[in-house]
This record gives structure tokens, sequence and C-alpha cells, in this order.
């Protein structure tokens, strides 16, 4: 990172072409530099010019940045990212450490104030603005457009999916006329396999993976079991539509909240998983309601039609 005596913030980059994001306003827009920052010396602390008692440095080997007010004396977190925010930076990037830390910072001083830019390695460009806020623009260009992270939620895709495979095979077969114990056993052996399977994930190393392919093809198997039995057992008509729509209803609603804490909303990765169990909760109590109502009303009309008069 350096300052040229133009005023403008250079922040070098890496990748197959080493390259530079230029700003002449302060770190509030951002464009792509033709070539490298200069060579030069990382500089993990300095002070505001002109206000030699206000200074900033980088956490050592740690994504951070803390402030002095007595010229270096004594220190106190200026910026950290929040337990949820650093939970979605490991999901983004991998649990690899090294590459979530702070490098440099630049200081400068601008009119009303001064600004701080900090170069976080693969999560880009952290800015703080003349009022004082911090707002990570990561590889965004302007302060006004930053992109919301990319969080991987894999495993939220997975559960939300068994889930909502065991609402459709629940709601199908619950009032089957025959084979209900054959259907559930083969249900539940299907949408375990489903989930190992999901959770498994390709090969890394190039080679098939052999427990993923093993999984879907039990999945594939007992779910076509599944289909014989459904065809032969004769599923009662509204416990089976009860299953189809909620089964997607249930993979909304446990992966929504997660895809909202992806992008801050929810805030936190706890209130997620609430709302998901609350959610999904009504959804299940909501079609085993229908499908007790419905046996029920069976119960009655078939009580009736075998009663005779005395």
């Amino acid at each position: 990172m350096d300052v040229t005596g133009s005023g403008k913030i250079v922040v070098g980059t890496t990748g197959a072409e080493q390259s530079s994001r230029l700003s002449d306003d302060g770190g509030t827009t951002w464009t792509d530099g033709t070539a490298p920052a200069s060579p030069r010396t990382s500089i993990s602390a300095q002070c505001v010019p002109g206000q030699a008692t206000r200074c900033y440095r980088v956490r050592q080997n740690h994504l951070g940045v803390d402030q002095s007010d007595d010229g270096g004396r004594t220190w106190r977190p200026s910026w950290e990212p929040s337990p949820d925010a650093r939970l979605r930076l490991n999901r983004k990037y991998g649990a690899d450490e090294s590459m979530l830390m702070s490098y440099d910072l630049a200081v400068q001083a601008r009119p009303g104030g001064h600004v701080v830019v900090v170069a976080n390695g693969v999560d880009g460009i952290l800015v703080r603005d003349v009022s004082g806020a911090w707002h990570r623009l990561g590889w965004s260009y302007t302060l006004d457009d930053v992109q919301a992270d990319e969080v991987d939620l894999s495993p939220e895709r997975n559960v939300a999916l068994f889930l909502a495979a065991c609402m459709l095979l629940g709601g199908v077969g619950a009032r089957m006329r025959r084979y209900q114990g054959a259907f559930a056993a083969s249900g539940a052996i299907g949408a375990l396999a489903m989930f190992v399977a999901l959770d498994s994930g390709s090969g890394e190393t190039g080679f098939v993976n052999l427990t993923a392919v093993f999984s879907w093809a039990v999945a594939l198997a007992t779910g076509l079991a599944c289909l014989v039995l459904a065809w032969d057992g004769k599923p009662q008509p509204v416990s089976a539509l009860t299953g189809v729509v909620a089964a997607p209803l249930v993979y909304a609603a446990v992966y929504l909240p997660f895809h909202g804490w992806a992008r801050g909303t929810p805030e936190t990765h706890g209130t997620a998983v609430t709302l998901a169990a609350l959610l999904t909760g009504l959804i299940v109590v909501a079609g085993v309601a229908v499908i007790a109502i419905d046996a029920r009303r069976h119960s009655y009309l078939d009580g009736s039609s075998t009663s005779s008069p005395t």
C-alpha cells in the first residue's frame, strides 16, 4: 500500500497478473491500476498527519485495527469483525486463518477529518471514513455499492433438502393403505443416503468420491422403491398432497433464514437457527394437523357407512 505525492492511495493486488486499486478521494471510490504499487516496506502503524496523538495499527496476524489517542502509548480496538461476521468470512474463504488478516494501512488527512485504508488480504479493502465509520469495501469499487458476502451455505442447504425429503415422504406414507412399514423404511434410508451424498460433495483430489457415489446409488434405489410402494400402496390423496405442498415450504423455512444471515439479516447465526426451527415446526405441525383432520373425517365416514338402523 502507498500514498503518492498527489494524494492518491494505491493498494497492490495479487493474482495471475499483479495490479493495483487506486483511489484519489480518500477511499470512497476506486479504479483498477495498470501497474502494481511501488515496492516498499509494509506499514503496520501510522499516525494522522498533523495530529500525532491519533494513531492506528493493524493487529499482528489478526483481522483488526487498533487505535491510540496518546501517540501510541496505549491502544484500544478501533475495528474488528463481530463473531458472526468472522463466521461469515470463514465460510466465504475457508478456515485458513492466514488468509484473514490485516496486513498494512495508510492514514490520510481529508477535509473534515481523516481516513484510514487497510489492506485486509483476501477480504480486500477496509476504509474508515471522515465520520469515523468503518466500511468493509472488499473488492467493490465504491462505498455505496459494497457487495454482499458470498457465504458457503451448503451445510444449511443439505439439512433443508433432507428435511424437505422427510416431509414429502412422511406425508405420502402417513396414510398408505398397504406397505406403510416398507415405505417408511425405504424413505428413511433414502433420505439419509441423500444427505450423506450431499454432505460428501465431490472429490477434492480428482478421484471419484466413492462415498458420494454409493450414497447416491442407495438414494436412487430406495427412491424407486418408494415410488413402486406408493403406487401400489394407495396413499390417501389429502395426506400425499400435504407432503407435496409442505416439502418446499420446509426447504424454504430452513434455508431462507440462513440466506438472510449470510447478507446480514438476521445478524446472528443463532437467530437464524431459531427462526428456521420455529418456521419448520409450524409447517410440520400444520401438516400433521391437516392429515389428522382428514383421518378423523374418513373414520367418521367409514363408521357412518357401516352403521345400520335399529
